[in-house]
């Protein structure tokens, strides 16, 4: 995916390709690390909270457009995080 976008040319900047990392991360963390306590409501949140990230993450062009829009709406609502 990140080769294709950048048609392969690392030394440039691409802002999608932290986007595709993030999201990349996210989907190793949600599925495929062995968590100890997997049974607490605690850890069962954040990965909640880590999928639903991840699955809108891609819409956006760069990390600063997620950060911006998830902190606008977060606001709009009086909260302090962006993943609730």
């Amino acid at each position: 995916m990140m080769r294709s976008h950048t048609d392969n040319e690392w030394e440039k900047f691409h802002p999608k390709t932290n986007v595709m990392w993030l999201h990349y991360m996210l989907d190793k963390l949600t599925g495929e690390v062995l968590y100890k306590n997997k049974k607490s409501k605690a850890h069962a949140s954040a990965l909640g909270k880590m999928r639903h990230v991840k699955n809108s993450f891609l819409q956006f062009d760069s990390a600063y457009a997620y950060v911006t829009a998830t902190s606008n709406s977060a606001s709009a609502k009086g909260s302090t995080t962006s993943i609730e």
